[in-house]
């Protein structure tokens, strides 16, 4: 397919050539580099406070499909990330922005209304 794509841009070119044409390529248009404003920097520093990790949620909670969020909470077990019904490590971003950190749904050797079995 290279080899079709090469003899068909060398035939144009034999073709060009043969009437006279020269095929010019435009240069490309190079912008100088400028560091952003300090008022633009301003600007997202006051967005930045808004990214702070709200209070725990269950992926559930989140919106996240029940069998991925369990199977995600299982995951996160398995790699001794949480410390009791915690996440540790991980947040989840909302597409809002917000932050949130993450719970678990159930803890092991506890039933789904949190009392011990």
């Amino acid at each position: 397919m290279l080899k079709n794509a090469l003899s068909l841009i060398w035939t144009y070119k034999a073709l060009a050539a043969n009437r006279g044409e020269e095929t010019e390529v435009p240069e490309p248009e190079f912008k100088p580099f400028r560091f952003p404003r300090k008022e633009a920097a301003a600007q997202v520093r006051s967005i930045a406070p808004t990214r702070v990790a709200r209070q725990p949620k269950t992926l559930a909670e989140l919106g996240v499909p029940g069998p991925l969020a369990r199977e995600l909470e299982t995951t996160l077990r398995l790699m001794g990330l949480t410390r009791g019904d915690r996440v540790i490590g991980y947040t989840f971003t909302a597409p809002d922005g917000s932050r949130h950190a993450l719970r678990l749904a159930t803890v092991p050797g506890r039933d789904a209304s949190g009392l011990a079995a």
